[in-house]
């Protein structure tokens, strides 16, 4: 409570300080009054003596202001259907803190900047904790939950989400507590386990049909699909992916719909139909690029490059390869990083130059080893044993952020 209370003063925030002032000043004037006016005329002694002890209640009375807006009080009974006082949103304004704080994080994971955007939401964190407020807290939990694992901190993004879960399982909030089983179990699954996934998947598409949240279903079964294509179960992985597609279509949800798109034309490209593949590789793309979704065209360039590869047209994938890369390690998305990487090792190889060759295939060990992504590992196993060939779309891993 104290140091709570310290830093606010410490960064002259108006409130405390307004308060401060305005009890301070009116204390002097009272003990003026009581001390050094005796002389004058109307002063009794009993007027004297009623201001002394009004003096100690106004600062006692202060020293509750301030206790009352710090302290986390234990015990309370509150009106039934409100919030316990320590979960509701301080009086501070640290919530409109925090809430610029999370909006700087966004803007920064737009402009690819990672670090700055966990720093923020450290921030965001601090303010909502301040302020109360369970919900922000646990939003912001997850989201910090979603940089972890992109960037292979699988302890600290389970640690992350666990909290989150925590929170809204304690404020009944049915849609964030889907919301958080989806992210745990797109963790579990770049940790390779699959199991583990799909149980909390399953019971996170559940809370949503409770909820009838079609968004949030679809945004399920598009990483249940993508768990299915990486276990090379093509038949069940299309008919999930077609089912995503539907309720993407019914929401409208013209980026959903394009995710959708770029796991069809992997399915496509593994049965050989490369033309289909091209075109649904290419509608994808169109439409990340038209709603301006960076991280979509990325993935998208990374199968057009592939196809390229499989037809021995290693000059034609090189563009695709390195614009990829561009953005995907701007953006710190390592399973993508890692991807366009093993791409540019094949048109290398495929160039006849196997010593830059090798230089590409080891970076992308290095990044690899730090993301921690078991669909990543394999395909470059496969690498190592075919080097010139491109790995089945089955072993490109595919991973999504909270939406």
């Amino acid at each position: 409570m104290l140091s709570a209370f310290f830093d606010d003063l410490a960064r002259g925030k108006s409130s405390i300080v307004i308060g401060l002032v305005v009890i301070f000043v009116f204390v002097g004037a009272i003990l003026y009054l009581a001390m050094f006016a005796r002389g004058s005329e109307g002063y009794s002694r009993t007027k004297r003596a009623t201001l002394m002890v009004l003096a100690p209640v106004v600062l006692l009375a202060g020293g509750g202001w301030v206790y009352h807006s710090y302290s986390r009080y234990g015990g309370i009974v509150t009106a039934a259907g409100t919030a316990p006082i320590w979960d509701r949103p301080g009086p501070w304004g640290e919530s409109e803190r925090a809430a610029k704080y999370a909006d700087r994080a966004q803007q920064q994971l737009r402009d690819g900047d990672v670090d700055g955007a966990r720093l923020s939401l450290e921030s965001t964190l601090d303010s909502y904790r301040r302020a109360r407020n369970t919900l922000g807290e646990a939003r912001t939990l997850g989201m910090i939950g979603d940089i972890d694992r992109r960037l292979g901190r699988y302890d600290t993004a389970r640690a992350a989400y666990g909290d989150a879960l925590a929170l809204y399982r304690k404020d009944g909030n049915r849609s964030g507590i889907a919301n958080t089983l989806r992210g745990l179990g797109e963790l579990e699954r770049q940790a390779g386990n699959r199991d583990a996934a799909v149980t909390v998947y399953s019971e996170a598409r559940e809370l949503y049909r409770a909820l009838s949240d079609r968004q949030g279903e679809a945004n399920t079964l598009l990483s249940y699909a993508e768990l299915l294509r990486n276990a090379g179960n093509a038949a069940d992985a299309r008919k999930v992916f077609l089912d995503a597609q539907r309720l993407y279509r019914l929401e409208r949800d013209r980026v959903g719909q394009a995710f959708v798109l770029l796991g069809l034309a992997d399915l496509d490209r593994d049965e050989g139909q490369i033309e289909k593949a091209r075109s649904t590789y290419d509608e994808a793309r169109e439409i990340f690029r038209d709603d301006r979704v960076r991280f979509g065209e990325a993935l998208a360039m990374l199968g057009l490059g592939d196809l390229e590869i499989a037809r021995k047209a290693p000059n034609a994938a090189r563009p695709f390869y390195t614009d990829a890369r561009m953005i995907l390690y701007r953006d710190r998305v390592m399973f993508g990083e890692i991807q366009s990487l093993i791409g540019l090792s094949l048109v290398e190889r495929q160039s006849n130059n196997a010593v830059k060759a090798v230089e590409w295939s080891r970076g992308a060990n290095a990044v690899a080893i730090q993301a921690r992504d078991a669909v990543s590992v394999v395909a470059l196993e496969r690498l190592k044993q075919q080097p010139a060939a491109a790995p089945p779309a089955y072993m490109r891993a595919r991973y999504f952020a909270l939406r």
